[in-house]
């Protein structure tokens, strides 16, 4: 129940204090631990990746994490490291399923605001992240992002603008 939360590493605490106390069942639950023990470590992995800005090798991280959590917290993270690497169909394939699943997860919206936005959907990347803005306003990242995607569809709008009044130069 911990790891499709996105608990990780306090799922892996939980089961090494139960192996310490059962030894009937040791050689499962330490096959289980072993297991988990590798699906944290490829979390960790990821986080660093993504901080170094290896973008995929934190996707190959965090697919490999997907497989054992489907928790948004793991394909949030999945679809961030996506988006970074410029799948960006994925990431809104996968922001979109968490979005119904909950409309209150502010950073399946920025994410999934980002995409759309690098894919050519300007006004929909836009309107997520100002959903994501409005459910979690202390995003500093977010808001960073929206406002330099602001800046962005102001000169593409301009753009279009100078084009169909036939104004060059």
């Amino acid at each position: 129940a911990l790891v499709e939360a996105g608990k990780l590493h306090e799922a892996l605490e939980h089961l090494s204090r139960v192996i310490q106390g059962e030894v009937a069942t040791a050689g499962d639950l330490q096959t289980e631990h072993a297991r988990l023990t590798e699906v944290c470590a490829a979390w960790d992995q990821g986080v660093v990746a993504m901080d170094g800005g290896d973008f995929e090798l934190a996707l190959q991280c965090f697919s490999f994490v997907e497989r054992a959590s489907s928790s948004p917290k793991v394909v949030v993270m999945a679809a961030r490291a996506a988006v970074s690497s410029g799948l960006c169909d994925r990431a809104i394939t996968a922001t979109l399923r968490i979005i119904k699943a909950d409309e209150t997860n502010a950073d399946a919206f920025a994410v999934r605001g980002r995409a759309l936005f690098f894919t050519g959907d300007v006004d929909q990347g836009l309107k997520h992240l100002r959903e994501s803005l409005r459910l979690d306003p202390d995003q500093g990242n977010t808001a960073r992002a929206l406002k330099a995607l602001r800046v962005v569809s102001d000169c593409m709008t301009r753009g279009k603008e100078a084009i169909n009044t036939r104004q060059f130069g």
